[in-house]
């Protein structure tokens, strides 16, 4: 029986860009909604799917539109 390819994908994990990406976009609105604080980087290529923690990668979100997103309340497609 051939080999069968790998299907586990590599994570891109880099907390100093994490951190430097917070410490620069602190006190700045939600992308999304415009009203509330950002608080949380919202990875658009999920790293689970080999996104990486890189800028062009994040979105800064407040909470609630974070929980909408995932919950699939805001259509993702429509980010950029």
């Amino acid at each position: 029986m051939p080999d069968m390819p790998s299907t586990t994908v590599t994570r891109v994990v880099n907390p100093q860009v994490l951190r430097k990406y917070r410490l620069e976009h602190l006190d700045e609105p939600c992308e999304i909604c415009e009203r509330r604080p950002g608080t949380d980087p919202h990875h658009v290529l999920f790293r689970s799917h080999g996104g990486g923690d890189v800028e062009d990668n994040l979105l800064w979100l407040c909470r609630h539109c974070h929980d909408d997103l995932h919950a699939g309340r805001i259509d993702r497609h429509t980010l950029g």
